[in-house]
């Protein structure tokens, strides 16, 4: 299952329907940006969100009022970064840096190893840049695990 499906996955699971978990989501979705690197979040329509992994995989996934759950995640997003006291960061967009102990990453990392023999990106761990826009016309947020880098694609 590729990170991009799991994301779809999560967003039907966390944010569809009226009974949404924005806290779950915010940090599962963290976790699979440490795997994806870059994830971004935007409005494709008022209906749907669009999700896209590395800047080269995207989907589309239908979330009743996707707009309002869309600026709810944004506004998680931005309460994290001041939570990690490693800046202050308005709840209507900016920049920050998200640092955030899961206790479930080292479980996540389990499982991923063992779903694949390859070597995960290396990564600071537990730490991630994130920018977003949270306003009534713009919303949406871009993730990059800090010290993340995108391996080198080789012919052949």
């Amino acid at each position: 299952m590729t990170v991009l499906s799991r994301i779809r996955d999560l967003v039907q699971d966390k944010l569809a329907g009226r009974k949404i978990d924005i806290e779950g989501f915010a940090d599962e979705l963290l976790l699979l940006a440490r795997e994806a690197g870059e994830v971004q979040g935007t409005l494709a329509t008022d209906r749907v969100l669009r999700l896209e992994v590395d800047g080269q995989h995207s989907c589309e996934v239908e979330v009743d009022r996707a707009k309002t759950k869309l600026r709810m995640l944004c506004a998680r997003l931005g309460v994290l970064c001041n939570q990690s006291g490693l800046g202050n960061v308005s709840l209507y967009g900016g920049e920050g840096v998200i640092e955030k102990k899961h206790s479930s990453l080292a479980q996540h990392e389990d499982q991923k190893q063992s779903e694949s023999s390859a070597a995960p990106p290396q990564v600071e761990a537990n730490r991630w840049t994130v920018r977003f826009k949270n306003t009534s016309s713009e919303q949406g947020f871009t993730i990059i695990p800090l010290g993340w880098r995108r391996l080198p694609v080789t012919a052949s």
